[in-house]
């Protein structure tokens, strides 16, 4: 398989060199409006996916999450690269620098940290008010866990933020 992708990507490095030396800076193109709406509704369907996928803290937003961070950087290059000279091209790049760029990182942060996420039906909990885990489920159990990366035995269940150190454990 990684024989294949290098060969596509050596393949597409060819297919930019003539694209590049073949099409024309100006084209026509049907259904314009169609593929930026499209692309719109795309990023809007990410964004909606990412938000509830991160509330409950699911390991699934951070595919969702990389991949709509791509559309909103290629929304970016398409507009700064598509508009016109002048005040159309100045807009474009504003709305690159000051939403679509700092957006498509904000998402690549929560695709990162989604990887360290745990399979949990508790969503997340900034303050009073906020809903509560579930007695039941993956999260109950013994009251005994594992820390990440150092097998320590922690006591408070599998959806507790803060783990605290078992009774037989001293020192910090």
């Amino acid at each position: 398989m990684v024989w294949g992708l290098l060969s596509v990507a050596l393949a597409l490095i060819g297919w930019m060199v003539i694209l590049g030396l073949t099409l024309k800076s100006h084209a026509r193109v049907r259904h314009w409006d169609t593929a930026w709406v499209g692309l719109d509704a795309m990023e809007v369907v990410g964004l909606l996916l990412t938000g509830a996928l991160t509330w409950y803290r699911r390991t699934a937003a951070g595919p969702v999450a990389s991949a709509t961070a791509m559309l909103f950087a290629l929304d970016a290059w398409f507009d700064v690269t598509t508009a016109a000279k002048g005040s159309d091209h100045l807009t474009a790049v504003a709305m690159a620098v000051c939403c679509e760029l700092p957006l498509a990182i904000g998402l690549v942060l929560i695709s990162v940290l989604a990887a360290r996420w745990k399979a949990s039906p508790a969503p997340l909990t900034l303050g009073r008010g906020a809903p509560h885990a579930p007695d039941h489920g993956p999260c109950s159990g013994d009251g005994q866990r594992r820390e990440p990366g150092i097998g320590r035995a922690m006591t408070g269940d599998a959806c507790s933020l803060r783990p605290r150190r078992a009774p037989e454990q001293t020192g910090p």
